[in-house]
């Protein structure tokens, strides 16, 4: 970009019109992460969305589908909380990168 400089190097409007470039080369900056982030926060979340709404093929939901009866079934005398003490199993508090919480495992 060519300044229109008045002659005198210490000419005040001459420092003036740098600071004012710079300025403005600031702002174009901001104005560039703005509309990238603006961008961002428009394109990716509907992207994600579809993604979301993935159906698995039919085979593959029926044998999902049995797991999960396979596991329901297999844990379902583990509701009651006396149960799964007898069989050895004890609530303890587990120390992770996270905050501290409870799981269940087996002592036996």
């Amino acid at each position: 970009m060519k300044l229109a400089r008045i002659d005198g190097a210490d000419h005040p409007f001459n420092a003036f019109l740098e600071a004012s470039v710079m300025t403005t080369r600031r702002f174009t900056l901001h104005l560039k992460y703005s509309i990238v982030g603006f961008l961002m926060l428009t394109v990716v979340p509907p992207l994600s969305a579809l993604a979301q709404h993935h159906q698995p093929p039919s085979d593959q939901k029926s044998k999902m589908n049995a797991l999960i009866k396979v596991v329901r079934e297999s844990t379902e005398r583990f509701k009651d909380v006396a149960a799964a003490e007898a069989e050895g199993y004890h609530l303890m508090f587990v120390a992770s990168a996270g905050p501290m919480r409870a799981q269940w495992a087996c002592t036996s």
